[in-house]
């Protein structure tokens, strides 16, 4: 039984004894979208089951609630809060109960009294339970408590916890990734061209726009990407267009920027033909609604169309929302390959929410979800033209959605495949995070990204070779700060000059004392236990046994050969670090000798920034020395996965605020049209191709993925000295 079958069979089967767990299902759904709630139930709540830490909410009240007359509990909330003289102007009010539209009369009672209720019924919770781990395990962790002593044990287990159209979706995004590196196709570049254009739609000569501003829009479209990606990219963009004499620029260091001439003039001519295209779809809606009516003997009014063909077109939208990838391959094979509960479900769910302004159309909720329902299926099995070309638009924008914010079937796909990961990390990215310590919380880099990678599930260890390799950087970077520069033999330490960068003055001896102790690693161990929760490991005697001992000589001859003698180092510290580097990797490729065969790919990675690591693999296998796999991953790339996965914040954002941005670039001609082709391409490929095969598809899709193939930029290495 998937996860959201499970889940709908719990919410609706809570016993009176279930309230704190179902608490704790709210606690963990809410504050993936809302960090900063506080549970606060128990004696004393005064009527609270949560609030908010932030001052500016501190009116907001928070309510969990089983009870079945949930508009009772809502009144009595409220009474208790008046009693205890708790201000409050919102109350968020979830339940497992199904409320929908009849909280609408209550709302608006109290909004008049100057208090907004939010409603988050059974529905919040099922569209949901995949958006992050932490959901999934806290809806896990509750159907389990409900359904597991009701049920066989193999009933429950029997089935894969992914569809098979959330696998497809899956393989099409990591092949459209892999494409855009691997094939230079440069799609990232052209979707933020894309973007940077729409940002910049209602410019002129007289009305421009700052870069900081056109990446504020860009990021409002991205919420899930790290801010210095979308800055840079949003940069190479700017450069792009002007270059192409799509924007002018003006200005001096601050530059502001406007759509050129020719684009002005282009878009003046294409608006007209948009609202001709619109008002045709919206006419050809309305004509499918009528012919379906006479079908089903229901009499509808001329004035009823506008109504109908506005909830017919929000079907459209969330069904593309929802199974996007289907909706996608429905207009390339031009012909319904969407299941007819998917539609059912959709159309459900629209008429429950736009029940009001389709209210005089016909009485009866079932009638008006027939129509919509029969109308949509017909859509998809006999578009007519004006239709099949909006059916592309939307198909297109979804696509370019996907591929740069991860739409919802994407979404339960991938955050799925990267939940899982065994990373052995060496010195060159935990260096780093020590000079870290001095720096804002928000600022450290490294530090945030393995702390996002324990948070989706991933292990995090390292050896006592790598501990004692920082302990003597370190003593040896304590050692050049004593020194004066003109006797300094050699280049500075990365751990000092790191430091100089980040904390610009102060005493390197004061800062550096609690990680060297009295000069054993215990302390540095003690620091990446505590502070960055990495567990030190032996690994020799897996790496002994992952490979066969001449193969495992005769790469580290090889790589003995790459390994250079820096100054002021002798050959056996090179011999001595080459060890350290030999007993991660080969204890990497151990590990995945008891990996089971999956869909994630390889678990354990040797997360390096040593690029000879990578360079030393690649010989081996042009040397015919018989590796099975390559161990190595970049931090890039490891940032790369978890923005990927299901450590994504932001992502509470619905596809349906994002769609008409995506719609309207494709309206304006800005769609890349590179990305709708080769995205095409991909489902052709893999159309008809059974389960089985698509799964061993993404298997080597994620292998290929994390072994960052097309990876162009050096990264800066932090080498001990």
């Amino acid at each position: 039984m998937p996860d959201v079958d499970r889940l709908r069979f719990a919410l609706d089967h809570l016993r009176a004894t279930d309230w704190e767990a179902f608490e704790d299902l709210c606690g963990a759904f809410l504050t993936t979208e809302l960090p900063e709630l506080r549970r606060i139930g128990g004696v004393g709540d005064k009527g609270r089951d949560a609030v908010f830490e932030a001052a500016d909410m501190d009116q907001v009240v928070v309510q969990f609630s089983i009870q079945e007359d949930w508009k009772s509990k809502i009144g009595s909330t409220l009474a208790d809060l008046k009693k205890a003289e708790v201000p409050v102007h919102s109350l968020i009010y979830v339940t497992n109960r199904e409320i929908g539209p009849r909280a609408d009369p209550l709302k608006s009672a109290l909004l008049r009294k100057g208090i907004s209720l939010d409603t988050r019924d059974r529905t919040y919770f099922l569209d949901r339970v995949h958006l992050s781990e932490q959901n999934r395990r806290a809806a896990r962790s509750l159907s389990a408590r409900v359904i597991d002593p009701l049920l066989p044990e193999a009933e429950l287990t029997k089935n894969s916890p992914l569809a098979d159209a959330d696998l497809r979706a899956g393989l099409t995004y990591l092949e459209l990734q892999i494409r855009d590196s691997s094939d230079s196709r440069n799609l990232k570049r052209l979707s933020y061209d894309a973007l940077v254009l729409a940002a910049l739609r209602d410019t002129d000569p007289d009305s421009r726009r700052s870069k900081s501003e056109v990446i504020r829009s860009v990021e409002g479209h991205l919420p899930s990407h790290e801010s210095d990606e979308v800055t840079a990219s949003v940069e190479g963009a700017l450069r792009r267009l002007k270059t192409e004499q799509k924007i002018i620029v003006s200005g001096g260091e601050e530059k502001t920027y406007a759509l050129h001439h020719l684009q002005r003039v282009e878009q003046a001519d294409r608006t007209l033909a948009v609202l001709a295209e619109r008002e045709s779809v919206v006419a050809e809606l309305a004509h499918l609604v009528g012919q379906t009516a006479e079908e089903l003997d229901l009499r509808l009014s001329s004035e009823d169309a506008s109504p109908l063909a506005d909830a017919l077109d929000r079907v459209l939208q969330l069904m593309l929302e929802r199974e996007g990838h289907n909706v996608a391959e429905a207009v390339r094979e031009q012909r319904g390959t969407l299941k007819r509960a998917d539609l059912l479900l959709a159309t459900e769910n629209v008429v429950a929410s736009q029940y009001g302004p389709v209210r005089g159309v016909l009485r009866r909720k079932d009638q008006l979800v027939e129509l919509l329902l029969e109308t949509a299926q017909s859509l998809f099995d006999r578009p007519t033209p004006a239709i099949q070309a909006y059916l592309r638009e939307l198909s297109d924008a979804y696509t370019l959605l996907a591929f740069l914010t991860e739409a919802p079937d994407v979404q339960r796909a991938v955050s799925h495949f990267f939940s899982r990961g065994n990373l052995v990390l060496d010195t060159t990215v935990i260096l780093p995070c020590f000079a870290e310590t001095q720096l804002p919380a928000e600022k450290q880099r490294l530090t945030n990204l393995f702390r996002a990678a324990r948070e989706v599930g991933m292990s995090l260890s390292t050896t006592d070779g790598v501990a004692n390799e920082i302990l003597t950087h370190l003593q040896r970077a304590l050692t050049c700060s004593r020194t004066r520069s003109s006797d300094w033999n050699g280049p500075i330490p990365f751990a000092f000059s790191d430091w100089q960068d980040v904390a610009g003055a102060g005493s390197f001896e004061k800062y550096v004392e609690p990680f060297i102790g009295k000069g054993s690693s215990e302390d540095v161990e003690f620091f990446l236990d505590q502070a960055l929760k990495i567990e030190v490991a032996d690994l020799e005697p897996i790496a002994d046994s992952a490979i066969e001992a001449d193969t495992r000589h005769e790469f580290t001859e090889l790589w003995r050969a790459r390994k250079r003698i820096r100054t002021g180092q002798s050959a056996a510290d090179r011999d001595l670090l080459l060890r350290h580097d030999v007993e991660m990797f080969f204890g990497v490729l151990g590990y995945r000798r008891t990996e089971p065969k999956d869909v994630f790919g390889y678990e354990a990675w040797w997360v390096t920034e040593d690029l000879s690591a990578q360079g030393a693999y690649r010989e081996a296998i042009s040397a015919d020395i018989p590796l099975p796999s390559n161990p190595c991953m970049s931090p890039s790339f490891l940032s790369t996965l978890i923005s990927l996965g299901p450590a994504r914040r932001h992502l509470n954002r619905e596809l349906r605020s994002l769609l008409p941005v995506a719609l309207d670039i494709q309206r304006r001609g800005w769609g890349p049209k590179q990305l709708s082709s080769v995205a095409n391409e991909i489902r052709e490929k893999h159309a008809d191709e059974p389960e089985w095969l698509i799964r061993k598809r993404i298997r080597e899709a994620m292998t290929t993925f994390k072994e960052g193939v097309g990876e162009t930029e050096e990264p800066e290495v932090a080498q001990p000295d």
